[in-house]
Formats: C-alpha cells, sequence, structure tokens
C-alpha cells in the first residue's frame, strides 16, 4: 500500500476567488501522464477547484465543469508530475449560508509522481467516506481538508445547549409568614375563662420565674 499524506488545512490561504470566469486554460498547460482523481466528500456541490505548480504565484483557473462536482462524485484529471499547491471551494448558497473552501500550498502542497486521489472533505457529523470512498490500494491519497466560511451550521451540533445557558427566571419570592400576639393565645381556653366571651390578646404578658412560662394577660 502506497503512502497516505494527512495534509493540513491553512486558513490564511482560503482565498476564494470567482466562481466563474475561464475554465480549462491551466488544466491545458499542466496536462500530463500522472492521474489526479479529485473526490468531493464534502456535504456540498462544490464549484471550484485550482490547481497549479506551487512554484507560481497563481492557483490558475477552475478545473470543474460548469455545472460543478456533486457531492459523493469525483473528477479524473492527468497531469504532469511536479509539487502542486491547490484549492477548493462548495458553491456559495447565499451570503447568509456560507459555504466550506480549503487551500493546500507551501509546506502542504502535494507531490504528483504517480496516481494520486486528492480527496476534499470536511469534518461534520457525517464520515467522510459515507459519502465517497477512498481508493487507497491504487493511489496515493492526499487528505484535503475544508471549513465552513460563513454561518453553516455543524450536521452534528446541539441548540439545545444554547437553551440550557440562558439565564433562569427567578421564582416569584414568597412572602414571609407574620406571626401576631394572637398566635400564643388558645382562642376556646380564653373565651371560656372570661364568661364565653373572647377577648384580644393584651401585648402584657407576666414571667413565672421558678417555672419559666410566659403569660399573657387578656383585655
Amino acid at each position: 500500500m502506497r503512502n497516505l499524506f494527512v495534509v493540513a488545512l491553512f486558513a490564511s490561504g482560503c482565498a476564494v476567488s470567482t466562481v466563474g470566469g475561464s475554465r480549462g486554460v491551466t488544466r491545458a498547460e499542466y496536462a500530463g501522464g500522472a492521474k489526479v482523481m479529485f473526490t468531493n466528500a464534502s456535504p456540498a456541490k462544490m464549484c471550484e477547484l485550482r490547481l497549479s505548480s506551487d512554484g507560481q504565484p497563481e492557483y490558475g483557473d477552475n478545473w470543474l465543469p460548469a455545472a460543478g462536482l456533486a457531492s459523493g462524485a469525483s473528477l479524473e484529471l492527468h497531469v504532469r508530475p511536479g509539487t502542486y499547491k491547490a484549492m477548493w471551494s462548495t458553491c456559495p448558497s447565499g451570503t447568509k449560508d456560507g459555504y466550506y473552501a480549503a487551500t493546500l500550498w507551501h509546506d502542504t502542497a502535494f507531490e504528483v509522481s504517480s496516481d494520486v486521489q486528492l480527496y476534499a472533505y470536511v469534518a461534520d457529523g457525517v464520515a467522510p467516506t459515507k459519502r465517497a470512498p477512498v481508493l487507497g490500494v491504487d493511489y496515493t491519497v492526499v487528505r484535503f481538508q475544508g471549513q465552513a466560511i460563513g454561518p453553516i451550521v455543524a450536521a452534528n451540533a446541539h441548540p439545545q445547549r444554547e437553551e440550557a445557558q440562558s439565564e433562569p427566571v427567578a421564582a416569584a419570592p414568597v412572602p414571609a409568614a407574620k406571626l401576631g400576639a394572637a398566635a400564643f393565645i388558645d382562642p376556646a381556653a380564653a373565651k371560656k375563662a372570661h364568661g364565653g366571651k373572647a377577648k384580644r390578646p393584651s401585648l402584657a404578658r407576666s414571667r413565672d420565674m421558678a417555672s419559666g412560662t410566659v403569660a399573657y394577660r387578656a383585655r
């Protein structure tokens, strides 16, 4: 099995070019005998792929057909051997929705000396291999990881977590119970002691020093 190259995304290199413009000019310039299988394992249709020699300042024009490249599909390219830089981006569906993009250049530029699979994918809630297979044995696989450009919500996001982080609503305070002197008087006993007439409690009190009890005088 040939070596498996793992390459990192350089976000600073994710300069997105206009999707329109010329197609096929750079592809014709780099035509050769080495096979590059470009695979779209991202969750969206791809509208742009640009490749050129890593020694060149520009990425060149768009290598994809005008219809783009569907998620899970591959495009077979034939280039001359060399060290390449590349960039891809999915089709923007609006400024609010965002898109995915990736760049390989300089330290992450890839070598083409035999058949290569340029495997474009993003990290989300679905394994990239469920969208498109890694060819492996017959190809040197260059993993070409992209990232979201704009407010794309990940497939494994949990909106309920935001609700859990919101401020809890404070419960209405329960008023404290107020105890007056009447709480210490037995109404039945007070009524019996005063000829069947209930008396209002008085705050005047006496204390039995021997027993330690306190008595309130009715009035």
